[in-house]
């Protein structure tokens, strides 16, 4: 039997004790797994159902209190919750009944069902009238203990589910224990079983191999001895047989190599056929190759380096002079306005250098040569000639486009820093400077009603346009989007960064002509002035941001200077901003209701809803302060969807002659699912379309007071009505 057989039969005995162990192990966890979906189902799940029939029956008391003091006139108001709930009440109580099994759980429950069935009736005698002729109804003390009865008797029915589910969770806990130590046992037994025969298949391997190990490393440094193959039909004695074939074989590979001592001549010829195959590679090679020797003659020139420099390569070979060769480059117009000592004098350093030098220089055709010269010892120096044109074109396009924008062609944020850090030097000698941000206005309008080419276009006018509007020496740079940055020098006061900004904004008004379409687009601009507003590139961006951020807070098309009570507002501004956002999360909006009254019938035909805010730590939120702003971040939308589908559920429980009215935001009708957002509130509300009305209001002024009904009338002063 030879060892893959041995070793597949052992694998087979490990992996089916190995399967069994796992066999047993699978059936265990799924032993576990029955009773702890069966503790779940059945206690846990009893428990539950009776605690939620206790809860329900708890609101059906306190729901039947309050009616009895408000009179008939609220049955039909908490008829249909106290109706749902004794129903709750019935389906729970018969969960449990599906889920316990022992008989005094089961009593408990038939008591407490009956004790409901009690309470039930009473409270209906006293809830309805009586038939005439009925004159007996119960007391509500009557009832009232009927209730308490039926709620003591499902928090009995509570701990006896409970307690029921203990004892079946001890009942499980002891079987999943004796699961457990099973099959720790059956694992041992399994682990100890494949240990031994581990053990005795080691013992038929560790003792031959280590016999094989010793001769084959005999074998290896040369110390020939006889070899005993073994009579063994397995891999072993294979490899024993393989040991003296390779000692056999080792033994005529020493006569073969006296033999080809003695053909060493032959290797003359052969070593010719290489110097040929040399030279083919050296004549087709990529890089100029040039070698001379001490004496300043040719040794080695190839066919590329002749290419390179346009030299016939008839003209020029080995032993000829070092000066011939450079009066054939010269006479090739590869060095104009040189003469031959010029460019002897170029070279002498690489004669007379002791290491290797690599320079790179450019011929007259515009070509450039990298040159790469390294001494030889025998006092020759040898060089390689390598054209990089193309290579260093693209390396300078690379690097252009590294720190340049490439649709506008103007320096990016990163040559924007570094020129600004420059200038930002210039200030300890006294000089300032100016950073303006420029941001343009409704950019996003273009690019989505005309495409973005149109968009790519605008920006790259906008460059040129920009560009032409400051000094020489001055830096403009495109900081991402449609966001523009320039650096003025030079500023001997604020009036000369004042102007500059009064002149671009000019130039934005005439329109941008993009390949036969007319495109207006205005520009925002923020200005800092260093040193006065701080010595920092991000301290400079950072207030000239801000500064940017009001001028398109009041009206676009504007310049403004930084103030360092900016800074305040804009905190102010952004912490609004998250505060709005907060409300839409936290619920916080709410909806008053203004009476529209026909002043021909003298009624109320409609309610228009009026947006509030009411913030936990502001206090009330004047429309007129958040309404603004929510439009400009765009939250108006998701508030302008709340308000609709609000206005609609609260609308559709009015008598069916009152209709809604519910004022839209601009930003809203711009977006493109105002129409699907209607149709939702509509369907969701079961609302009719023609009890609707949309409408767009300005804000004026209106004092509101809100009624229990959730109505309001109106005075003329301190308020505001419509959306905002």
């Amino acid at each position: 039997m030879t060892l893959q057989a041995k070793f597949r039969y052992a694998a087979a005995l490990i992996a089916l004790l190995a399967l069994s162990l796992a066999a047993f192990g699978v059936h265990a966890v799924r032993d576990t797994s029955d009773l702890i979906v069966r503790l779940y189902d059945k206690p846990l799940m009893g428990v539950n159902y009776a605690r939620a029939a206790s809860a329900t029956l708890a609101g059906a008391r306190a729901l039947t209190s309050q009616s009895r003091l408000l009179g008939p006139q609220s049955l039909a108001a908490i008829l249909p919750s106290l109706q749902q709930m004794q129903s709750d009440i019935a389906e729970d109580l018969r969960i449990v009944r599906e889920r316990v099994e022992d008989a005094g759980v089961v009593g408990a429950l038939n008591h407490a069902e009956a004790a409901i069935a009690d309470w039930s009736r009473s409270e209906r005698m006293i809830l309805w009238p009586p038939p005439e002729g009925l004159t007996t109804v119960p007391m509500p003390s009557t009832a009232d203990r009927q209730g308490a009865v039926a709620g003591v008797g499902l928090d009995d029915l509570v701990e006896l589910v409970a307690a029921d589910g203990y004892t079946y969770r001890r009942r499980a806990e002891a079987e999943m224990r004796a699961s457990n130590v099973t099959f720790i046992l059956m694992a041992g037994f399994i682990i100890l079983l494949s240990a031994v025969v581990v053990a005795l298949f080691a013992r038929l391997l560790i003792r031959p191999i280590c016999d094989a190990t010793r001769i084959a490393e005999d074998v290896a440094v040369g110390r020939f001895a006889t070899i005993n193959v073994f009579a063994r039909r397995d891999e072993i004695g294979r490899l024993m047989s393989a040991l003296a074939t390779m000692q056999a074989n080792l033994l005529s590979r020493q006569q073969q190599t006296q033999t080809l001592l003695e053909e060493k001549d032959s290797a003359a010829d052969a070593l010719r056929h290489i110097n040929l195959r040399f030279n083919s590679a050296l004549n087709n090679m990529s890089h100029g190759l040039l070698m001379c020797d001490a004496d300043l003659r040719v040794v080695v020139v190839n066919r590329q380096f002749c290419k390179i420099y346009d030299i016939d390569p008839a003209a020029i070979g080995p032993g000829h002079a070092y000066g011939d060769l450079l009066a054939l480059s010269i006479a090739a117009g590869n060095h104009p306005d040189r003469t031959m000592d010029d460019v002897i004098a170029e070279c002498v350093p690489t004669f007379h250098g002791n290491e290797s030098e690599t320079s790179i220089r450019t011929i007259g055709n515009g070509r450039i040569i990298a040159v790469s010269d390294a001494r030889m010892g025998d006092g020759g120096w040898v060089a390689t000639h390598e054209d990089i044109t193309e290579r260093k074109q693209t390396e300078d396009r690379i690097a252009f486009m590294a720190r340049h924008d490439a649709l506008t062609k103007l320096p990016n944020r990163a040559m924007f820093r570094d020129r600004m850090e420059e200038a930002i030097a210039m200030t300890g000698r006294g000089g300032q400077f100016a950073v303006l941000c420029l941001d343009l206005d409704k950019f996003k309008r273009v690019n989505d009603t005309m495409g973005h080419p149109v968009g790519d276009a605008l920006l790259a006018a906008v460059a040129g346009r920009v560009r032409s509007c400051v000094r020489e020496g001055d830096t403009v740079a495109r900081l991402g989007g449609d966001e523009f940055g320039i650096i003025q020098l030079a500023v001997r006061q604020p009036d000369d960064a004042d102007s500059l900004a009064r002149r671009i904004i000019a130039a934005f008004g005439q329109p941008f002509d993009l390949g036969g379409r007319q495109v207006m687009s205005g520009v925002s601009i923020g200005v800092a002035v260093a040193p006065r507003d701080g010595v920092v590139y991000e301290t400079l961006m950072t207030n000239a941001d801000i500064a940017l951020y009001l001028a398109k807070a009041e009206g676009r098309g504007t310049a403004r200077f930084f103030e360092p009570e900016m800074d305040a507002r804009i905190h102010l501004r952004r912490a609004l901003e998250k505060d709005i956002e907060s409300a839409i999360v936290r619920n916080e909006f709410e909806l008053y209701y203004q009476p529209q009254v026909s002043l021909s019938g003298n009624r109320v035909v409609a309610f228009e809803a009026l947006l509030r805010w009411h913030h936990p730590v502001r206090g009330f939120v004047s429309p007129l302060e958040f309404i603004p702003v929510a439009e400009e971040t765009g939250t108006i939308v998701a508030i302008g969807e709340w308000v609709l589908r609000t206005a609609c559920f609260e609308a559709e429980n009015w008598p069916a002659n009152i209709n809604v009215a519910v004022n839209l935001s601009p930003v809203q009708f711009r977006k493109n699912g105002l129409v699907p957002t209607v149709q939702a509130a509509l369907n969701a509300s079961g609302l009719r379309p023609d009890r609707l009305e949309l409408d767009h209001r300005v804000c004026i002024p209106v004092q509101l007071r809100r009624h229990p009904c959730g109505t309001a009338s109106t005075t003329r002063h301190g308020d505001w009505y419509g959306l905002g």
